[in-house]
């Protein structure tokens, strides 16, 4: 019996498990993408262990001397088609939101972003789901993020109780969650970030930053593991 265990145990495979980092920010499009097909692969790449780290797209861009696409009116034309075929061919509804200046230049994020880090620090295990039906809302159904109530609904999505919800919120307006958001912001920074989504694998005690959502055959190359499209079947989106 003890000699079975032995062999067994000695022909396991023990993954070498390599940390994969997403920094990301609900006001952008690719973030979703990159986001989704990262949680798909969750389950498919034992080599990676995913960690979701909520940061300020205006922040990085600001500290990285970049801006909006929607400054360059070419570039952003382009990006709306891009947006359709992607959404398609990966299967995240996408939906433009109909005053996009406003939601992307006067309304922001932030007030999500904070929710979300507050949830992130208290009940961690509500992050993934609770960042998707923040994304739904504003990049696939063109509702708000940025009120009490539009975070509220986004929460009960996500199966957050409303008890935990006005904790988070609350808590969301405290220098800690605020000093959280700003570390992971400068740490992205730190690392060469320009945008979002922002992926950091550390491997080694090395780091490979990757910029952008279609790089991901990259990423899996870097973990030793095999991108294999978009797999939809593992989707997780439940609008």
């Amino acid at each position: 019996m003890y000699r079975d265990y032995k062999k067994k145990f000695q022909n396991s495979v023990i993954p070498d498990v390599k940390r994969v980092n997403l920094y990301y920010d609900i006001l952008s499009p690719y973030s979703w993408l990159c986001f989704e097909i990262l949680t798909r692969y969750k389950s498919k790449w034992r080599n990676m262990d995913l960690r979701l780290k909520p940061l300020s797209q205006e922040d990085v861009l600001k500290g990285a001397g970049n801006q909006l696409p929607g400054n360059v009116p070419i570039k952003m034309q382009y990006i709306l088609q891009d947006l359709a075929r992607l959404g398609k061919y990966h299967q995240v509804p996408f939906k433009i939101p109909a005053d996009l200046k406003d939601v992307m230049y006067v309304k922001g994020s932030r007030p999500a972003m904070l929710f979300i880090t507050a949830v992130d620090m208290e009940n961690p295990e509500y992050t993934e789901e609770l960042s998707r039906q923040l994304w739904l809302r504003v990049w696939g159904k063109d509702e708000g993020i940025t009120t009490d109530d539009d975070i509220s609904q986004a929460a009960s999505k996500a199966g957050i109780s409303n008890e935990l919800v006005v904790k988070c919120l609350n808590k969301a307006k405290e220098p800690d969650v605020s000093a959280r958001f700003k570390v992971y912001t400068d740490e992205a920074l730190s690392l060469g970030a320009f945008g979002t989504p922002t992926i950091v694998i550390h491997n080694s005690g090395k780091k490979e930053m990757i910029f952008g959502s279609d790089r991901l055959d990259i990423v899996a190359n870097f973990i030793g593991e095999t991108y294999e499209g978009p797999l939809n079947d593992l989707s997780k989106i439940k609008q």
